[in-house]
């Protein structure tokens, strides 16, 4: 599979529409107003805003805060899962959980007598370490 490439600047600096959208006097004034309205979240007063679309990328959440009776379900729709814990170090039964493609990774309820506190552990997917994540596991 080819990996797609995007120019920034095809993509960010619309000068078809820049052109229509602003009473400028020189290509050059254009070209700046293009700039600041391609790179601005929020358009400055009597310019003309852009729509956005949001991109999540990456793990949502990073901390995730469970009581003693709750428990931690991870899921990747295209890529082997792993997390990873501290062997030493671990509130679950296993240290190490994995998933294939599509499939739910549930812990469990943390173990009998596991004290309250933060656990740090490791995101794989398809082998590659991708993030980090803690789950906090707090009192009844």
């Amino acid at each position: 599979m080819l990996p797609l490439v995007f120019s920034v600047s095809s993509v960010l600096k619309p000068f078809s529409i820049c052109e229509k959208s602003f009473n400028t006097e020189t290509p050059e004034d254009t070209e700046a107003n293009c700039r600041m309205l391609c790179y601005l979240r929020v358009a400055p007063e009597g310019r003309v805003e852009m729509s956005e679309k949001l991109v999540l990328v990456g793990v949502i959440p990073e901390i995730v805060v469970i009581s003693p009776s709750d428990q931690v379900v991870w899921l990747s729709d295209t890529a082997n899962l792993k997390i990873e814990f501290d062997p030493n170090r671990c509130p679950f039964q296993s240290n190490i959980f994995q998933a294939p493609p599509g499939r739910q990774l549930q812990s469990g309820p943390p173990r009998p007598g596991t004290n309250p506190g933060a656990y740090k552990y490791r995101l794989w997917m398809n082998d590659q370490q991708v993030g980090q994540g803690e789950v906090i596991l707090r009192e009844k």
